[in-house]
């Protein structure tokens, strides 16, 4: 986040009477619909796609999956390399998840693989664009035929394009996923859409969102202070002595006295699902979200340009990749714990999404179905990942720098 959105959270935190409204996310929801369909600037322009607010991209999924019938006896074939809630959404909704191993060259979903998994109870099939680079939707729909639903998910991907159409609006496409939690392609803190073809669909999801229950208001006051924390605490992030920093204190003390949202709800860790969700997007986020979406071409621009400059330093050729729009550079080095180290020294912090199976403990995947000797391609990408900053703040000397840091160590 940048400054002007700082700004606009600490407005709307001395604005209570604002949380919770209907209208920002009303607005929030056609804009997006507009974006995603490449609206032509006619006023009477008819998106595809309609967009329905929740609370996540996982309850979106959730309640997609429901409005589309798809429940218990169905299987819903998913990466293997992704994120428990993800999982959950499917659990939830009575549905079996079915993993497919995944490409080390792309962080995808191996293509050759979704064959063999189809069977009768088949009825969706999730496709990650993951860490920014694109799958070949159109090949998928070739594999599942018209029969099984194909459900993009953009937590990764928010604003790329192929043949002048967005991913998640693609022909091929049934429906989407859009998350704007903290570290994704724009952020409002916490809040997801679905984005739906089909009519009798998006009226099923708009019949849903109208009966949820509203977010908690302490929720909303909490994620609010969320860009104001960070706004204090990441300028002097590693002023201090050793691992005793200014950040690391205002974070730790934030957190232990409830003042910083949790991006994961303790259950969802173990499979499980939070009582209080699904629920309504807030108001306030969805303003955020409004204002975090007016930025996200110059977001994704940036990003591609600080992702060709690790392309060329580190050798590979991710931007080569038809509609590539990264949110994090994805790279296997020998030792991430060490590269991690190396990088920490020079103040620079990498991501490990998604350093564990499903990114949760390993005592929990035989409920959520995932069996890592049966993924071999899964284990060694899950042992030697680590994912490099494309965000606003790092310009062209930091990426010239963390390249420098980590090309010895590649794989």
């Amino acid at each position: 986040m940048e400054a002007d959105d700082v700004s606009l959270a600490f407005r709307l935190l001395l604005q209570p009477w604002k949380w919770l409204a209907k209208e920002p996310v009303e607005k929030f929801e056609k804009e997006i619909e507009y974006y995603m369909n490449n609206g032509d600037g006619n006023e009477s322009f008819t998106p595809a796609f309609k967009a329905v607010a929740f609370d996540s991209a996982r309850s979106s999924l959730y309640l997609l999956l429901k409005a589309y019938g798809i429940g218990e006896g169905d299987e819903v074939i998913m990466p293997s390399f992704t994120c428990v809630v993800i999982v959950n959404s499917v659990l939830a909704a009575g549905a079996k998840p079915v993993y497919i191993d995944t490409d080390p060259k792309t962080f995808n979903i191996k293509l050759d693989e979704i064959e063999k998994k189809i069977n009768a109870r088949t009825a969706a099939i999730l496709v990650q664009h993951t860490f920014g680079t694109p799958v070949d939707v159109k090949k998928v729909r070739k594999i599942v035929g018209p029969r099984v639903k194909i459900i993009e998910d953009l937590a990764h991907i928010l604003g790329g394009e192929v043949e002048g159409q967005k991913f998640g609006t693609l022909p091929e496409s049934d429906a989407a996923i859009l998350t704007f939690g903290i570290e994704k392609m724009i952020s409002t803190m916490r809040g997801g859409m679905a984005l739906v073809k089909d009519k009798e669909v998006y009226k099923k999801l708009k019949e849903k969102q109208v009966g949820l229950s509203k977010f908690d208001r302490d929720m909303v006051f909490t994620w609010l202070l969320n860009p104001l924390i960070w706004g204090i605490a990441n300028p002097f992030y590693y002023v201090g002595i050793g691992k005793v920093t200014f950040g690391r204190v205002v974070s730790y003390l934030a957190h232990k006295f409830g003042l910083m949202g949790n991006i994961m709800e303790k259950p969802e860790y173990k499979g499980k699902w939070p009582d209080w969700m699904p629920a309504q997007m807030p108001g306030a986020l969805a303003e955020i979200g409004r204002k975090q979406l007016g930025k996200i071409e110059k977001f994704n621009e940036h990003r591609r340009e600080i992702a060709k400059i690790y392309d060329e330093e580190l050798g590979f050729n991710y931007s080569k990749n038809f509609g590539y729009t990264p949110l994090r550079y994805p790279v296997l080095v020998k030792d991430p714990a060490k590269v991690h180290r190396l990088l920490k020294k020079e103040h620079i912090i990498a991501g490990n999404w998604y350093h564990k199976f499903l990114f949760t403990e390993e005592k929990y995947l035989q409920e959520l179905y995932l069996s890592p000797k049966d993924l071999p391609e899964l284990v060694k990408v899950t042992e030697h990942i680590i994912n490099l900053p494309v965000f606003i703040r790092v310009d062209s000397s930091d990426a010239q720098k963390i390249a420098k840091i980590v090309k010895p160590h590649l794989l």
